[in-house]
């Protein structure tokens, strides 16, 4: 996932030219020491030749009040990155860029509901960062994502009352 965020060409260059405070104390709050991390790492792979980076400061600082994560547990990406992009619009919220996880990976998905008899149609909107594409008889991206967008009917039990016709 680290690797997929600093191939994000716009994440990694806003990340790297955040203005940190360079005061030892204030690097030591933990939501300034995730960003320093971040920095350092993103550096590190800009520069380094070294095929190898030691996330473990960055994985120790990303969790807070007191939790963590256990590294030798396999996780879903998905939910890491929900983390991640969580504890990084809470830390970036006191910077000169409190937008940037929004404007990188925010996104709106409308929901439309439209009644079968009367073709009322109620929409509700909700932001969203990423989506869950399944995978399973899919053989692209656009399959699948179009297989996401597929129209689904209500029937029995999970039938939505419409206001408009009242059926």
């Amino acid at each position: 996932l680290f690797q997929q965020l600093f191939y994000l060409s716009d994440f990694r260059d806003r990340v790297l030219t955040l203005n940190l405070p360079i005061n030892q104390i204030e690097i030591d709050s933990s939501d300034n020491r995730l960003l320093h991390c971040l920095q350092d790492m993103f550096r590190t792979m800009l520069i380094s030749r070294s095929q190898n980076f030691d996330t473990m400061e960055l994985i120790n600082v990303l969790p807070k009040n007191g939790e963590s994560i256990c590294v030798n547990e396999q996780q879903d990406v998905e939910e890491f990155l929900n983390m991640f992009t969580d504890r990084m619009e809470s830390t970036l919220s006191s910077t000169a860029d409190p937008n940037l996880m929004s404007d990188i990976f925010g996104g709106k998905l409308s929901h439309l509901i439209t009644c079968k008899r009367c073709g009322f149609t109620s929409e509700r909107i909700e932001d969203s960062r990423s989506i869950s594409l399944d995978i399973r008889g899919h053989t692209s991206l656009e399959s699948s994502l179009s297989g996401f967008i597929q129209e689904e009917f209500l029937n029995g039990d999970n039938q939505y009352f419409c206001s408009k016709c009242n059926e």
